[in-house]
């Protein structure tokens, strides 16, 4: 998915969220609520209605990808 889609994603109720690696050199994934800064407890989003996947891309980074 490409970056403007991945900066809509939203948790099951619409509360948007964004995705992050927790180490500087771009391992793990971490979610946060951007309205609170409070952890997000998943590795599911949804993007226009969508649920998708998020995780840690292979070489570092995050991916997010439809499920289906």
């Amino acid at each position: 998915m490409c970056l403007k889609c991945v900066n809509q994603a939203t948790d099951r109720s619409g509360k948007q969220i964004v995705f992050y690696n927790i180490t500087i050199d771009g391992h793990g994934c971490q979610g946060k609520y951007v309205e609170n800064g409070k952890l997000y407890r998943g590795a599911t989003c949804f993007i226009k209605g969508v649920k998708c996947l998020v995780d840690e891309a292979y070489l570092g980074g995050i991916i997010v990808r439809p499920l289906k």
